[in-house]
């Protein structure tokens, strides 16, 4: 797969996170980004958009990132799911095991 035809989601309640990932990930050359501001969002665009990849903030409004997650994987058991977390590691681990 091409970098190009990498399509990707980021949920995440910061504007400032999901800013950096923006510009980050525009420069390595993907052009399909989509973005979530809290878990329920992340759940229709996940559904919605199916990214490649999706980063997902643990811990996020309305949905937890872990809630979300187990959707996720109830849908689509091997979605490529990427934790960001400024804490909770152990049970962001725990999730995804």
């Amino acid at each position: 797969m091409k970098i190009e035809d990498v399509t990707v989601l980021v949920v995440d309640d910061s504007d400032h996170i999901r800013t950096l990932f923006a510009m980050t990930l525009k420069k390595m050359g993907i052009k399909e980004v989509h973005y979530a501001a809290d878990g329920a969002e992340g759940l229709v665009r996940f559904n919605t958009d199916k990214p490649t990849i999706t980063f997902l903030d643990n811990m996020l409004p309305k949905l937890s990132g872990m809630e979300v997650l187990k959707e996720i994987r109830a849908v689509k058991s091997d979605a490529v799911v990427v934790i960001v977390s400024a804490g909770h590691r152990h049970q962001a681990i725990q999730a995804c095991s």
